[in-house]
């Protein structure tokens, strides 16, 4: 996983290349990567791949523009700074149950990535986990709030996992997701936008993104991030995991993009995106770029 930005590469590359193999081989099998794949298993040429894809809203009945924020005001938590720790996992799976417990079960919470954090048995800050993994301790285990237990691994070190709150005259209650799903199919392109764009409809999803070397120079090339490849966005310096809180199928005439919550701070980037608040930034959408597209999940809170 990412760190912030002077911290980065923070994935062990003969690790993350097992971890990466893995995740093709188990891709290939079943029509995964982001690759749009007909019904019979055959890729789709990507002209066409990119006609199914604007066509995706139009047929599924989908808004051009869609805000969580405007549709659930004050559910979104607020932009977070993971510091120099692996542990964007933990905060885009925690941010988005945050918003997800607070939509559905009507508690406005703000949850913990740091019980998260301490409480991984893999490698902390060091490499993290994927978003599937975050979820699942999600469901086993549940997190208590981000006032209860602070965030305090921006410097790289992770205490204990906790059992009680380190905040004085807080009380200990964990919040836990009911179940979380992989959203969206590999099957037709159209209807896999679709999935996604249905999904954050009830809620922002978790993303997990390969990072190239011209991300780190966002908004410099532009207000909606095209560098989707080697070839156009520079050396791979790892994988990051964020918070998709909306979209616009023509943003600002720059074509489809996601509206994305980070979490390096309100004062990333250093210049704010047009149509975009601090700490967030725009991608392209619907081609998969630097596979936002491949790992998404989402999941309900269990006190629904």
């Amino acid at each position: 996983m990412a760190g912030a930005r002077a911290r980065l590469v923070v994935v062990v590359v003969s690790v993350a290349m097992v971890v990466l193999a893995a995740v093709v081989r188990h891709a290939a099998a079943t029509g995964g990567m982001g690759v749009a794949r007909t019904p019979t298993g055959a890729p789709l040429p990507q002209a066409q791949y990119e006609v199914a894809v604007a066509a995706s809203g139009r047929a599924a009945g989908l808004p051009k523009r869609f805000m969580v924020n405007e549709t659930f005001p004050d559910c979104l938590p607020p932009v977070l700074n993971q510091g120099g720790c692996g542990s964007c996992w933990a905060f885009a799976a925690s941010e988005v149950l945050s918003a997800r417990t607070c939509i559905y079960a009507g508690e406005k919470v703000v949850l913990s990535p740091q019980a998260l954090v301490s409480c991984d048995d893999v490698l902390k800050c060091e490499m993290g986990v994927l978003g599937g993994r975050a979820w699942h301790d999600l469901t086993k285990h549940g997190i208590p709030t981000l006032e209860c237990v602070p965030y305090v691994s921006g410097d790289g070190k992770v205490p204990a996992c906790p059992t009680q709150c380190s905040a004085p005259g807080v009380a200990w209650k964990t919040y836990a997701a009911a179940n979380y799903t992989h959203v969206g199919s590999f099957i037709d392109p159209a209807s896999h936008i679709a999935a996604i764009k249905r999904a954050i409809m009830g809620g922002p999803v978790d993303v997990t993104f390969n990072v190239f070397a011209k991300f780190q120079e966002y908004p410099a090339g532009g207000v909606v991030f095209d560098g989707c490849h080697l070839s156009d966005g520079g050396r791979f310096t790892g994988m990051h995991s964020v918070m998709i809180v909306g979209w616009d199928d023509d943003m600002m005439g720059h074509g489809p993009a996601w509206l994305v919550q980070n979490s390096w701070g309100e004062a990333w980037p250093a210049t704010t995106p047009m149509g975009g608040p601090a700490g967030h930034f725009w991608i392209k959408a619907g081609v998969d770029c630097a596979g936002i597209e491949s790992m998404v999940y989402a999941g309900f809170p269990a006190t629904a």
